[in-house]
Formats: structure tokens, C-alpha cells, sequence
């Protein structure tokens, strides 16, 4: 079995002005001797990956191999961050990417291109099939045409990784899949999901939330769903912190930071009439 560990905890977020913030889960998996990464994440995880790694006592070129659910570039920004590591991504999937147009969502040519670099590293999936000893590939298309799911045997039990098959526990509850190339095939590959987590006893990592499992009351996270954001929201203040969390009931918290570099500290009445 795995010793699983989030890397990175995704986060279910996107703005009207920006599109989406592109915080993807991105996991390890320890025994048989291998070290998996699961999904690599966007560019800007880079810093977060390396540090969280060699926290483990793990460097980059450990990785022995990388699971890819889906082709979108908020999944594959960090591929070539593990130079030794065989990229597993499934072969309707890949084929489909590189065939669409540059200005597909989501779909960034110049990371497909990394999965092929350095040569004899790239593995395409045909269907669902064992990859590695404990680590199944499963058929969960819709948000993309050949998506795919990877179920895991750990020392906490299986986990199902869906990528943006579920991106988070709203569409695990609603089956209601946002962006999607097929939403009708999307709420079925939902559907099988929960299926597939309440016959095998599986929790289940979307690919923009925390660990969530399925219970008598619905799917819950098994985890605290959490991030922070800096807004320097005046040229004469230092940055405020906007926390956003699942555990408050209340209106989301908007605090400033400390004073940095002997800047005044503005009240909480002074950024709420800051224009």
C-alpha cells in the first residue's frame, strides 16, 4: 500500500474578472518502491512542490513516476520538474489535446510538449487497466473526453484522485459539472464516482478540493478547506489579507497584514472606506 500526502490542497475558486485561480491538487504516493506525484499542478506551484518535497526528504529527480487525469494546463504546469519520472496520461486524452486548436480552454501546447521530453518517458493509458501495482486507471470522461480517474490502495484506505471529473465537493453533491466539453457525460462520470466510493469505501480527492468522503449526510470534507489572499488594495497601505474558509458561518473575514517595512497598519474602518 501508499503512504498518500497532499503536496498541495486544492481550492475551488475562480473570479469574474480573472477566470480561474487554477489550484489543483496535487498529492504524493510512497511504497512499492516508487514515489508518484499525482497531477503537477499550475506554474506557480513550483515553489510550493520543491519545498513541500524536500520537507519529505525528497528531491525532484526521485519522482519515479507522474499520473496525469486530464491534459488542461492547471494539471501538467510542473511536468518537467521530475526529469526521471514516466508520464502516465491516458491516450484518448492526449491525442484529443494535441489536436485542438491554440486557443482552446484550458489547453496549453507548449506543457503537452514537455510530456514528451525527455524521450522514452511518456506512457498513454488504453482504458482502464492496473498501471503500477495498487494504482488503477478508470474511464471518467466529460469535462474532457478522455479523462481519467486513478484509484489507489493507501495505508488509510483506497482513495479515488478524480481530477476536474469532480472538481470539488459541490459538484460531488449537485452532479452538476461546470465547464465541461460534455456535461451530460460529465454528470454520468460524477455519478460513478459516488457509486464507485460507496461500494469500495473509497474517499475521493477532487481536483480542486480537499479529501472528501462520502457518508450518511451527503459528501463532507475530511479536511478544513482554506486559502489566503493578499489584495494590495491601496498605494499608501501595506496589503490586506482576505481568508476565505469552509469552518466560518459568518461573511468572509477580510483582515490586514502587519505593518511591513514601518508602514502604518490601516484600521479595519479605513479599508472598508478605501476607495
Amino acid at each position: 500500500m501508499y503512504e498518500a500526502t497532499p503536496i498541495v490542497n486544492g481550492f475551488p475558486g475562480k473570479t469574474e474578472t480573472h477566470g480561474s485561480f487554477g489550484w489543483s491538487s496535487v498529492w504524493l504516493l510512497r511504497g512499492f518502491d516508487r514515489v508518484i506525484i499525482v497531477e503537477t499542478g499550475p506554474p506557480s506551484y513550483l515553489p510550493l512542490i520543491t519545498t513541500a518535497l524536500s520537507e519529505l526528504g525528497l528531491g525532484t529527480n526521485e519522482v519515479t513516476d507522474v499520473l496525469i487525469t486530464h491534459a488542461h494546463w492547471d494539471h501538467l504546469g510542473n511536468i518537467s520538474l521530475f526529469p526521471q519520472a514516466r508520464r502516465w496520461i491516458g491516450r484518448v486524452e492526449y491525442e484529443w489535446a494535441l489536436s485542438q486548436a491554440p486557443d482552446e480552454p484550458f489547453v496549453s501546447q507548449p506543457l503537452l510538449g514537455a510530456l514528451s521530453h525527455p524521450q522514452g518517458l511518456l506512457r498513454l493509458i488504453d482504458g482502464e487497466s492496473e498501471l503500477v501495482a495498487g494504482v488503477r486507471a478508470h474511464n471518467v470522461p466529460g469535462h474532457t473526453p478522455g479523462h481519467l480517474a486513478f484509484a489507489v490502495d493507501t495505508t488509510e484506505g483506497p482513495k479515488l484522485f478524480t481530477g476536474d471529473a469532480a472538481k470539488n465537493i459541490h459538484e460531488l453533491e449537485s452532479v452538476a459539472v461546470d465547464s465541461a466539453v460534455d456535461r451530460g457525460l460529465g454528470a454520468r462520470s460524477v455519478t460513478w464516482i459516488r457509486e464507485f466510493a460507496r461500494n469500495t469505501g473509497s474517499s475521493v480527492v477532487p481536483g480542486h478540493d480537499v479529501e472528501c468522503e462520502l457518508t450518511g449526510h451527503g459528501w463532507q470534507r475530511r479536511s478544513e478547506q482554506r486559502a489566503e489572499i493578499q489584495f494590495f488594495h491601496r498605494r499608501d497601505a501595506p496589503p490586506a489579507r482576505i481568508s476565505l474558509s469552509d469552518a466560518e458561518l459568518g461573511p468572509v473575514a477580510v483582515e490586514p497584514f502587519p505593518p511591513e517595512c514601518g508602514m502604518p497598519r490601516p484600521s479595519i474602518n479605513e479599508q472598508a472606506n478605501a476607495e
